[in-house]
């Protein structure tokens, strides 16, 4: 992805030094740490497989987010019902990324 030339409007210059301070402060390790452990969750998970999500739930993710668009993810989505009787809906927050 390339960096815009300038900030979107819902984005400051104030924001961006909030941000890093933010992390220059705390780390980034929380966010890292579901990616570490990937491996230990899917093994930990492992009885669920093929559980149906039986309560309500809302589908909502990012349209520019890179995880929607792997290949066969749109179809995935489109079937959810599937997995998901009470799915109330999918909504693609749109300009959004993987952080909704």
């Amino acid at each position: 992805m390339l960096d815009p030339e300038t900030l979107p409007a819902w984005l400051t210059e104030q924001d961006i030094d909030y941000y890093t301070s933010e992390f220059e402060r705390t780390g980034f390790s929380s966010g890292l740490n579901w990616y570490r452990t990937i491996d230990k969750s899917c093994e930990l998970i492992a009885a669920w497989t093929g559980a149906l999500v039986r309560s309500p739930a809302l589908y909502i993710a990012g349209e520019r987010d890179l995880v929607v668009n792997l290949p066969g993810s749109q179809d995935l989505i489109a079937h959810l019902r599937t997995f998901v009787p009470n799915l109330r809906g999918t909504l693609l927050l749109p300009g959004c990324g993987h952080w909704t």
